[in-house]
């Protein structure tokens, strides 16, 4: 409670007791006792229910789920008649065709619906299944198989490995060094001293991992992609300018 009271007197925030309770379970009767005077709050009884998720000391039985069940079924049956309000402008779900503008939330449930329609043939027969899911309280869904169902199919393109052997290959590594770590390892090791090869190493590994992620954040995040021809062109750009300032003289050395 001191540090509670410390807590208030900094942000100005006080606990109401006539809301609060206290929840024990498994310590005696003498240590509760004890806690509720210290604390001055009531005892609060088990099961109760905390941002819509009950709680209890012991294993929850399926029907004190259920009014959480329930909630989460009325949201995926709100589907069928969902509607998106953009620039004023309310579209059903199921019509509505995401733009450039739209965020990267809308687009990836436009996708997600899309895939649906798709596996099942048409708008009502997804509709038809998505109600027939909530009708069979089949609402089990595992991560794993949702994933499967959704990922893109195609043979995945390593884009990071290419980029990385090219700039191996530039900057003259001959070793292996398909890991982050390993590579941190040898730069290092290889890369002491001052003169030109170790700065280029140097900032070659580093520059390599900041275009890479750039890369990576642009395209989750925005839907942009790059070529590859153009993310080893600026990792090149940052080694080159690095060098510069770090060796303004670098033509005549």
């Amino acid at each position: 409670m001191d540090c509670l009271n410390q807590f208030g007197d900094i942000s100005g925030l006080r606990i109401n007791a006539n809301k609060s309770n206290v929840f024990m379970a498994g310590i005696n009767s003498t240590d509760m006792a004890e806690i509720k005077t210290i604390t001055g709050f009531r005892m609060g009884k088990f099961p109760f229910c905390y941002l819509g998720i009950p709680m209890a000391a012991t294993r929850l039985t399926i029907e004190q789920f259920r009014p959480l069940t329930a909630k989460i079924s009325g949201y995926v049956s709100a589907w069928a008649r969902a509607t998106l309000s953009y620039a004023g402008r309310r579209q059903p779900f199921w019509e509505y065709n995401p733009t450039r503008q739209d965020s990267q939330m809308i687009r990836q449930l436009a996708q997600i619906r899309d895939k649906i329609v798709a596996e099942e043939g048409s708008c009502l027969a997804a509709l038809n299944r998505l109600q027939l899911w909530i009708a069979q309280g089949n609402v089990n869904v595992k991560v794993k198989a949702s994933y499967e169902f959704f990922r893109p199919k195609a043979t995945r393109v390593h884009w990071t490995k290419v980029i990385w052997a090219e700039i191996k290959e530039w900057l003259g590594f001959f070793r292996v060094l398909t890991t982050l770590k390993a590579t941190t390892k040898w730069i290092i090791k290889e890369g002491r001293g001052s003169g030109v090869p170790a700065v280029a190493k140097k900032l070659g590994f580093a520059s390599t991992v900041y275009c890479v992620w750039k890369a990576r954040n642009a395209k989750i995040f925005e839907g942009k992609a790059s070529r590859n021809t153009d993310i080893v062109r600026d990792i090149k750009l940052q080694v080159f300018r690095g060098l510069h300032e770090t060796f303004p003289n670098i033509r005549d050395l």
